[in-house]
C-alpha cells in the first residue's frame, strides 16, 4: 500500500515539474514506469575520426539526478499542505526536503514558491536562484525560477526586474 502511494506521489512531482499549473486528480492511473537499464559504455569513435571536437550538449540535455523516494514523499506532502494554505507546514516540510536532496532543484523551487505566499519575496528570489544554480541545465527549471523570480520582483515593486525575469522564463516555455 504505502509502495503504490510513493509511486503516485512520485509520478505526480513529476507531472508537476513538467507544468507548474497543472495538477493530476489523486486517482489518475499512472503510466509505465520505463524499464531501467544499466548506463550503456560510450561508444568508440572509428579509428582516424577526428576526436579533437566533441559536439556541444545542448542545455536540455542535462539530466537532474532523480529525487530520493523520501524527498519525494516529503515534496507530495508540502503540496498538500500548500494546497490547504498551511504555508507554515509546508515551509517546514520542504525545509526537511532540502535536508535529504540539498543539490535537487526541486525541493528549492516548492520552498520559493511557498515563501511567495508568506509574502517573503526576497526569500523566494534566493531560493529560486539557488533552483536555478543547480537545475540550470534543464528547460523546466530554468522556466519555472525564472517565473519565481519575476513574481518575486513584482512583489517587490520592482518592475523592471520582474519583467526581465518574465522574458527570461517566456524564452524558456
Amino acid at each position: 500500500m504505502f509502495k503504490n502511494g510513493l509511486i503516485t506521489g512520485v509520478a505526480l512531482l513529476t507531472l508537476a515539474a513538467c507544468s507548474t499549473n497543472v495538477r493530476l486528480p489523486p486517482s489518475a492511473p499512472l503510466p509505465p514506469a520505463p524499464p531501467q537499464s544499466p548506463a550503456a559504455a560510450p561508444a568508440q569513435p572509428p579509428v582516424g575520426a577526428d576526436t579533437t571536437r566533441a559536439a556541444p550538449l545542448a542545455r536540455d540535455e542535462v539530466p537532474t539526478l532523480p529525487l530520493s523516494p523520501a524527498a519525494a514523499t516529503l515534496l507530495v506532502q508540502a503540496s498538500t499542505q500548500r494546497d490547504r494554505r498551511q504555508f507554515d507546514a509546508a515551509a517546514a516540510t520542504l525545509e526537511r526536503a532540502l535536508r535529504l536532496a540539498p543539490t535537487h532543484p526541486e525541493p528549492w523551487l516548492a520552498l520559493a514558491a511557498v515563501r511567495l505566499e508568506q509574502q517573503r519575496p526576497e526569500d523566494a528570489e534566493g531560493l529560486a536562484r539557488r533552483a536555478l544554480s543547480l537545475g540550470g541545465g534543464v528547460r523546466a527549471v530554468r522556466q519555472r525560477a525564472w517565473s519565481l523570480i519575476a513574481q518575486a520582483r513584482q512583489a517587490r515593486g520592482d518592475m523592471p526586474g520582474a519583467q526581465e525575469a518574465r522574458a527570461r522564463a517566456d524564452r524558456d516555455s
